[in-house]
């Protein structure tokens, strides 16, 4: 069965955790709650809504644009 896209964007802060990103339940919240008001076919607004909760470093902009565009631009099959 496929994730819904609250499953599916809790795998994306998965992911970024796994890349070293301190995201705690707070900012988890944040994200899932301004993702609610952009919705989640646009992904301009999901990038920026992701880079606005869960960005806390400028280092960290290279590895939030890798994972991004492997998880949300599905240039690799997620999983959750």
């Amino acid at each position: 069965m496929a994730p819904g896209p609250v499953q599916y964007a809790l795998g994306f802060v998965v992911m970024l955790r796994q890349a070293g990103f301190r995201i705690g339940l707070e900012r988890t919240r944040r994200f899932l709650d301004a993702l609610a008001l952009v919705g989640f076919e646009d992904s301009d607004g999901v990038y920026w809504v992701g880079h606005a909760t869960l960005v806390s470093r400028p280092e960290q902009r290279p590895v939030y644009d890798a994972v991004f565009a492997d998880w949300w631009l599905g240039r690799r099959s997620p999983e959750v």
